[in-house]
């Protein structure tokens, strides 16, 4: 039942009486009204609040995702090839932690092709055209990111363009203008956001791993990079006065060395370890590559089973040596090196070059050179190797060249840090395998052939240990 009023009628009829009553009414309106007017207002007034702040955070993370197209981690960018070195030396890879190398690159063998000068100059031209402007808009929007949480990722963009546009400069000035703007990114972020983390190839990423230190490393040893390419045609390396070596051959004849400790100090280091150590006597050169000219040594199976080439030059020392190639070195006819293992220097092998290389390795390093004899190796040339059906490839020798021994004079000049001293692990003659079995077969089968298709070879009066 409706409630009526003493008069009689509903209660809301007092609100359009000119009674007390229907004036207390009508305020109630009124208060209900405003009361209304000032929440939908502050409805709104939120609602336009968090829009735009979502929006501008939308233009942030555009800004930032647009700028990053030219960080080389966004897979469909294709921001051109940086370059295979030729190698500068041991002291960027020293300063750029080898986990650098695995965050950054985790699907390729290493990191020193993208921390070089560049072999393709064009492609790294464009990507640094493209990048250098990202940087410009960037710095031209910095006033944007005022909130702590977005100027550490607009820092942490900033400092990796600089970077990458740095390795992607041919011009030395240029590349040590972008790592010195690097390097003041780098302190405001650790003076402002060295708490924060997330400082990897991928702003936006979960993971808490924060990579400053790695970053500061990275600049660091670019910036030593820098220095060394400025000296590039101002400077000669000096060879060793106090070091030479003589390899005194089996068939009576000898190669002359001088070593260069100065920019290979740990790789001559190495090659006197074992020198000294006799173990690279009564060895012989396992490798042979005709097209590129070069010897390569220190196969201690090549001693302990002389009659099983298929295994020699398969020793694992368990360590490599860190790459010291270096501009001011190239490899040249005579130049003794490390023979490469990916970003390093094998531990126990080495070769001798009678011709210079197409293009030279980062991780080739040049400890010395032939000074006399070198003609003994361009005959060996004609050696030949095994190219039977089954073993092509291999590059073994057909005729032993063997080293009788290896006498070293004098101690190096620079002898490097004393911390760096190889562990070398025990290498045991493997068993035989199918392979090497198959291996042999094919010798025996091959035995009436000529050496080489005909090709004239040293012949055994020659060599009076080669048998």
């Amino acid at each position: 039942m409706t409630k009526r009023n003493e008069q009689g009628g509903p209660w809301w009829e007092k609100l359009t009486d000119a009674s007390a009553d229907a004036s207390s009414g009508k305020g109630l309106i009124a208060k209900a009204l405003v009361l209304g007017i000032v929440v939908m207002a502050a409805y709104l007034g939120w609602t336009y609040f968090k829009g735009s702040k979502e929006s501008g955070q939308a233009e942030l993370a555009k800004i930032l995702f647009e700028a990053g197209s030219f960080i080389p981690d966004q897979n469909q960018v294709n921001y051109g090839s940086i370059p295979d070195l030729g190698g500068l030396n041991e002291r960027r890879f020293e300063t750029m932690a080898s986990a650098f190398y695995r965050r950054h690159q985790p699907d390729t063998v290493g990191r020193e092709n993208s921390l070089s000068i560049m072999f393709e100059p064009e492609s790294a031209a464009r990507y640094l055209s493209g990048a250098e402007t990202a940087i410009a808009e960037l710095e031209d929007q910095r006033s944007k990111f005022t909130d702590a949480h977005w100027e550490q990722k607009f820092l942490n963009h900033l400092q990796q363009l600089h970077f990458y546009c740095a390795v992607n400069c041919a011009d030395v000035s240029r590349r040590r203008g972008h790592l010195e703007k690097q390097k003041a990114v780098l302190g405001e972020l650790e003076s402002k956001h060295a708490d924060k983390g997330i400082l990897s190839l991928k702003p936006f990423a979960e993971s808490q791993d924060s990579l400053l230190d790695l970053w500061k490393s990275a600049n660091a040893g670019e910036l030593a990079a820098c220095e060394i390419l400025e000296k590039v045609g101002k400077i000669e390396i000096q060879p060793d006065t106090s070091l030479s070596a003589t390899i005194e051959l089996e068939n009576g004849k000898s190669l002359k060395v001088r070593f260069f400790s100065e920019v290979a100090q740990k790789s001559v280091q190495n090659f006197l370890f074992h020198a000294l150590a006799g173990r690279y006597d009564g060895t012989a050169f396992h490798r042979l590559d005709k097209d590129a000219g070069l010897f390569e040594f220190g196969s201690v199976f090549s001693r302990e089973a002389p009659d099983r080439k298929f295994i020699w030059g398969n020793e694992n020392p368990g360590y490599t040596i860190p790459a010291e190639g270096t501009v001011l070195m190239p490899v040249k006819r005579g130049s003794i090196t490390t023979k490469p293992i990916g970003v390093a220097g094998h531990g126990l092998f080495y070769e001798i070059h009678v011709s210079p290389p197409e293009r030279n390795n980062v991780a080739q390093a040049v400890i010395g050179e032939v000074t006399e004899g070198l003609e003994v190796l361009d005959e060996w040339l004609q050696t030949g190797i095994h190219d039977e059906v089954g073993v092509a490839g291999r590059n073994i020798p057909r005729v032993r060249l063997g080293i009788k021994k290896i006498v070293i004079q004098g101690e190096p000049e620079h002898k490097g840090e004393d911390s760096w001293m190889p562990v070398l692990r025990d290498m045991p003659l493997p068993d035989v395998s199918a392979a090497e079995t198959r291996f042999e077969e094919l010798l025996k089968g091959a035995e009436s052939q000529p050496e080489n298709g005909g090709q004239d070879a040293p012949k055994p009066d020659d060599a009076d240990g080669d048998k």
